[in-house]
């Protein structure tokens, strides 16, 4: 069977980073697969457009460009902020705040989101809103194990179920 959209596909892979001078980071190594239903937004589109029509023992090898995946490192996403003003409305007032931390953060309607400590410069902060991964060319490589439909009760919620616990993935 080949991967198309309801599919539960497992695959192993590893993830490098490729970094602005060219050099390779391992992220994720190719040690646990991963099992997921294709094609419902659970993976990076471009990811899925590259596995789709595979089968199972296909290997893939292919690098997702920084624009095609977590976008560019955008520098208006990285701003200054008075320590005062981020904490006094926080639930961090007590938390030693170090750089390369992340604070989860909360928009006025109560999306959350994270943003990475860069600087600490006395009463300010200097606070990274990019995805991590921005700005960076991602390389990936791997195998798929299988390949198989998704049963009635995977289709009606759109997540692969686990035959051991009953517990849909977590995507």
């Amino acid at each position: 069977m080949k991967i198309d959209k309801n599919s539960i596909v497992t695959f192993r892979y590893e993830m490098l980073i490729v970094d602005e001078d060219g050099s390779q980071h391992v992220q994720v190594e190719n040690s646990k697969p991963l099992t997921v239903m294709f094609g419902r937004g659970n993976l990076l589109e471009p990811f899925e457009k590259q596995l789709f029509g595979m089968r199972a023992g296909d290997a893939f090898d292919f690098t997702l460009k920084s624009e095609d995946s977590y976008g560019p490192h955008l520098e208006h996403a990285v701003q200054q902020f008075s320590k005062k003003g981020i904490l006094d409305e926080s639930e961090f007032e007590d938390i030693e705040i170090e750089e390369d931390m992340y604070l989860p953060m909360e928009t006025e309607d109560g999306t959350p989101f994270n943003g990475k400590v860069v600087n600490l410069d006395g009463d300010n902060i200097t606070l990274d809103f990019n995805h991590p991964l921005a700005g960076k060319d991602l390389i990936f490589r791997g195998k798929v194990d299988s390949v198989r439909e998704a049963t009635g009760e995977e289709l009606s919620i759109g997540k692969y179920i686990s035959p051991t616990n009953g517990k849909t993935c977590k995507q």
